[in-house]
């Protein structure tokens, strides 16, 4: 069987947040699971990929699970001092601006890009989501939404990857179980934010979440971002499916319980 075929039997898949959603982690475990993915998420990713950043899909072993870790790092040109994005308006005549990336940007990039059709157009509506949300939270038009610029590049390649994969296993079905919430705060580029983070909850709302006791960010925005866009059932079904495999993605982060 090709790998496309491979792909498309794939008729359901359901995540599991253990430890919560990220971009990297979502691409991490969905790889691990069906490593046909990849060739293709690769190609989308060169696609997008600036000079001085660095993509990395290994093995990794928490001690616990084997799996995969999916990593985007930058030179010591691009690299800053935060992961985690924020969003906010600029005044084009701000001396900082050049170290954030508008959404309008983005979506130009992604609108101009090489990208095959259904991945462009899944990495453009999960951006849209997250920049919606980041524009809602802040009081601002959604194209005047900036991200920082180490931080947009993280999400440009999480979320080109997530599209990617998303495309591949098309007309497949999601689901999900409940989501962990996060406690306590986050630092992001510009100060220290609640958790989870305010386009987190915009992205989030009307998903079953829960509390398990861990201190810290569980969900990003930008793993909301793609959650939203699946739009995946919580229900419980009844019908009975053959599973097929399952994989695991690991984070940065070990949690302590």
């Amino acid at each position: 069987m090709s790998k496309e075929l491979l792909a498309k039997a794939v008729t359901a898949i359901h995540l599991d947040a253990v430890g919560g959603v990220a971009g990297d982690m979502f691409a991490a475990s969905l790889c691990d699971s069906l490593p046909c993915l990849i060739p293709a998420m690769n190609q989308a990713i060169e696609a997008v990929r600036p000079t001085g950043v660095e993509t990395k899909l290994e093995e990794f072993t928490d001690g616990i699970l084997i799996g995969k870790k999916f990593i985007v790092s930058q030179s010591s040109e691009t690299k800053g001092d935060d992961h985690h994005h924020h969003a906010h308006a600029h005044d084009d005549n701000d001396g900082n601006a050049h170290h954030h990336r508008h959404w309008r940007d983005i979506r130009a990039m992604l609108e101009q890009s090489a990208l095959p059709t259904p991945t462009r157009d899944n990495a453009i509506g999960i951006f849209s989501l997250l920049a919606e949300a980041e524009a809602a939270v802040h009081g601002i038009k959604v194209d005047d939404v900036a991200f920082h610029e180490v931080g947009a590049w993280d999400s440009i390649v999480d979320i080109v990857a997530a599209a990617s994969i998303i495309a591949q296993l098309s007309p497949c079905r999601w689901s999900v179980g409940p989501l962990p919430i996060g406690r306590g705060l986050v630092k992001s580029a510009h100060g220290m934010l609640p958790v989870p983070a305010p386009a987190t909850v915009k992205l989030l709302k009307g998903f079953t979440t829960f509390d398990d006791g861990e201190t810290g960010e569980r969900i990003t925005p930008t793993g909301a971002a793609i959650i939203a866009f699946l739009n995946p059932s919580q229900e419980v079904r009844a019908e009975h499916l053959s599973l097929s495999g399952a994989g695991t993605g690991h984070g940065n982060r070990r949690l302590e319980r």
